[in-house]
C-alpha cells in the first residue's frame, strides 16, 4: 500500500548520527510512513546501519549509490524514489521529536492550500545540548501564510526563514514544479521554499518539532558566512525571478531592489568584518556589494569604508583617539 508520508534521509559519512536520527524518525506517533534511506557511496559505517534498519523494519528501505552523486542529488532521489503523499527530506544527523510527523500532516490535511508546512526549531551542538531557538521570531506561532506573502519575505536580502529539514510538503509540489536545483549546491532548499510558495501557502507550526544539529562537519557550516554564501543567495533569487517572474508583480523591479539590497548587506558585512580584523574578507566583501551594485560606489558609507581599509585599523585607533581627546579639551 502507498504510505501516507516519505521520510527520505539523503546519507553520506553520517555513521556518527545516523542511527540517533533513525531512531527518532521511527519513534513517530504518525505510523503511516516509509524510511528511504539513501547512502551516497559512504566510506565510513553508513551504508551497514542502513542495512541493519532495513532488515529489522519493514517500512525502511536502504538503497547505495554507486558513485557519490553530492547533495542535491541525493535530495532529489528522495523525492524521486519515495511514494507517499507527504514527503520529508529529513537529515541525517537531525532529530524528530515524537509528534513532528503527525502535526504536520494535521496542518496539510486541513488546509489544502499549503504546500507545505516547516515548523520552529531547537538547534544543538555535537552532543546534542542545545544552543538556541529558531533563528526567526515568526516561526513561534501557528499560522498559514498567504504564498505571496511568503515569497516577498524570502526575497529580500538576509537569511533562508525555513529550516529545510523541518519541511513536509505535498509530493504534488513537486510533482507540478520540479526538484531541488543542483546549481545551488547551498541554497536549493531557499529557492525550493520560493518557488512553492507562488503556487502555494505555506503552513508553520510554532512547536520546536525538531532538533537541528550544527556542527562542524556539516554541509551548511562550511560554507556559512564565506563569499560563496553571498553568490549562492543571489542566484537562488535570480533563478527563481527568471522561472517563476510571471506570477511576481513588477519583478524585474523586485529583482533590482533585492540585488541593491544584497550590495548594501555586503557593505554592513565588509564593515563588520574590517572592525574584526578580517581584511582580506572585508575588501572581498566591498568588492562583491560594489559589483553587484555600483552606484554604491558612491555613497558616503562606502567610501568611508574604503578610507578605513587603506588606513588600517591601527591608524584608524589612532584617529578616533586623536578626536577622542581634542573633543575632550574643547571648551564647554
Amino acid at each position: 500500500m502507498t504510505p501516507l508520508v516519505s521520510i527520505g534521509i539523503p546519507t553520506y559519512n553520517g555513521a556518527k548520527y545516523l542511527r540517533e536520527s533513525v531512531e527518532s524518525v521511527l519513534g513517530q506517533t504518525c505510523r503511516d510512513f516509509e524510511l528511504v534511506l539513501i547512502d551516497d557511496a559512504s566510506s565510513d559505517e553508513t551504508w551497514a546501519i542502513a542495512q541493519a534498519y532495513a532488515r529489522m523494519d519493514p517500512r525502511v528501505l536502504a538503497i547505495r549509490n554507486s558513485k557519490t552523486l553530492g547533495l542535491v542529488a541525493n535530495f532529489n532521489q528522495c523525492i524521486e524514489l519515495t511514494k507517499g503523499r507527504y514527503v520529508c527530506v529529513w537529515h541525517q544527523d537531525d532529530v524528530m521529536t515524537p509528534q513532528n510527523i503527525e502535526k504536520k500532516v494535521a496542518l496539510l490535511e486541513a488546509n489544502p492550500q499549503v504546500g507545505f508546512v516547516h515548523s520552529n526549531i531547537l538547534m544543538i551542538d555535537d552532543d546534542g545540548q542545545i544552543l538556541s531557538e529558531h533563528w526567526e521570531s515568526d516561526s513561534r506561532q501557528d499560522c498559514v501564510c498567504p504564498g505571496t506573502d511568503f515569497f516577498l519575505k524570502m526575497i529580500q536580502p538576509g537569511k533562508n526563514y525555513v529550516c529545510c529539514p523541518s519541511v513536509l510538503a505535498r509530493r504534488e509540489c513537486y510533482d507540478k514544479l520540479g526538484y531541488f536545483r543542483k546549481e545551488l549546491f547551498f541554497t536549493c532548499d531557499w529557492e525550493m521554499w520560493m518557488r512553492l510558495s507562488l503556487y502555494y501557502d505555506v503552513g508553520c507550526l510554532g512547536a520546536p518539532l525538531i532538533h537541528f544539529r550544527r556542527h562542524t562537519g556539516s554541509e551548511s557550516y562550511r560554507i556559512e558566512g564565506t563569499i560563496a554564501e553571498i553568490e549562492q543567495e543571489l542566484l537562488a533569487k535570480h533563478l527563481v525571478l527568471a522561472d517563476h517572474g510571471e506570477r511576481v508583480a513588477h519583478a524585474a523591479k523586485l529583482e533590482k531592489h533585492m540585488v541593491a539590497g544584497l550590495a548594501r548587506e555586503q557593505l554592513v558585512q565588509a564593515r563588520r568584518a574590517f572592525s574584526e580584523g578580517r581584511i582580506e574578507e572585508a575588501w572581498s566583501r566591498l568588492r562583491i556589494g560594489v559589483n553587484l551594485y555600483p552606484p554604491l560606489a558612491w555613497r558616503p558609507e562606502c567610501a568611508g569604508t574604503v578610507v578605513r581599509l587603506l588606513l588600517g585599523r591601527a591608524t584608524c585607533r589612532w584617529i578616533k583617539s586623536t578626536l577622542s581627546k581634542e573633543k575632550a579639551l574643547r571648551p564647554r
